[in-house]
């Protein structure tokens, strides 16, 4: 898996190590809501469809170091070429007494080239999409860990 993705907001995680052991499945439950959200809105970003391999060619190769050039917005957002990309990115999580983590990046037995895509490399401009994606949706999902509903 590519570097993960890490949530760290003080305020959540002091309200999340306060809450009682009973309400554990609750805060398991919002975090996965949270890492599937996250999730989503990662593959979202990665699927672009309106430009084609050829069409790239044709703008002159918008990511490469030598001349290139913002053709959306956000700058990070990834087209779609074989799909390999979009079908390594996968999301795991860990629950202990202590701690609940959850990590989203890419596989990379699957797409060994998605680090080249994320940092770039000697041609080609790097487009983080892991941590584009996780600050343009934090408050969102920041949302969905800390909305934990208890029902009496």
């Amino acid at each position: 898996m590519a570097n993960p993705v890490w949530i760290n907001d003080d305020v959540v995680i002091a309200k999340l190590r306060s809450l009682p052991e009973k309400l554990r499945p609750l805060l398991n439950k919002s975090m996965d809501d949270a890492s599937k959200f996250l999730q989503l809105k990662i593959r979202e970003n990665i699927t672009l469809s309106d430009h084609s391999l050829t069409d790239l060619r044709n703008m002159g190769h918008p990511y490469s170091k030598r001349r290139p050039s913002a053709i959306h917005s956000p700058p990070w957002l990834i087209h779609t070429q074989s799909g390999r990309l979009a079908r390594s990115l996968e999301y795991e999580d860990r629950k202990d007494k202590k701690n609940v983590v959850f990590r989203v990046g890419f596989n990379q037995k699957i797409a060994p080239h998605a680090k080249y895509v994320l940092l770039g490399t000697s041609r080609m401009v790097g487009r983080d999409v892991l941590n584009g994606t996780l600050n343009q949706y934090q408050k969102e999902i920041m949302q969905k860990i800390s909305d934990i509903k208890v029902v009496l």
